[in-house]
């Protein structure tokens, strides 16, 4: 994950296919912590922990769904890079859209945070100081789509 982390903040790739495979490695790791048990069944210990994290002297808040998604948007974000490269971004975003429907096929919890991934990802952040407006990623539609007629989705 150092390398991962390192790599989200380069812009350029120095080698393509060594690189998508980090860039895959942290992406789906940080997928597959969507669906841990612990993260999406937390036990009454984990809930009062959180219940505690306004107390003083804050513990530890336990991880939650939502704060693992955060993770996966704040990864997108570290890939713009400041020299301007994005070859990075395009290949977190290729992946990301490879691997990510891949759990569509799984409990309501799993599938409404991909949902949720797909719908955000921006391919080109807004640039105030270039001026250029937000991009969305119309990739993501597709499988979005795909979830939205799948006849075991839940119609609300």
């Amino acid at each position: 994950m150092k390398e991962y982390d390192a790599l989200l903040r380069k812009g350029a790739l120095r080698d393509a296919r060594a690189d998508r495979e980090i860039l895959r490695y942290g992406i789906k790791f940080r997928l597959a912590q969507l669906t841990h048990r612990s993260v999406l069944f937390p036990s009454d210990e984990d809930k009062e922990k959180v219940a505690k994290v306004e107390a003083p002297k804050k513990p530890e808040a336990p991880v939650t769904i939502e704060k693992l998604r955060e993770e996966i948007f704040k990864d997108l974000h570290d890939t713009n890079a400041l020299n301007g490269e994005m070859q990075v971004r395009d290949a977190f975003i290729d992946v990301l859209l490879e691997e990510a429907p891949k759990l569509l096929d799984n409990n309501f919890y799993v599938r409404f945070s991909v949902a949720l991934i797909l719908s955000n990802i921006l391919h080109r952040e807004e640039d105030r100081v270039k001026g250029s407006a937000e991009v969305p990623c119309f990739r993501a539609v597709k499988p979005l789509l795909d979830l939205v007629n799948d006849p075991k989705q839940h119609p609300l």
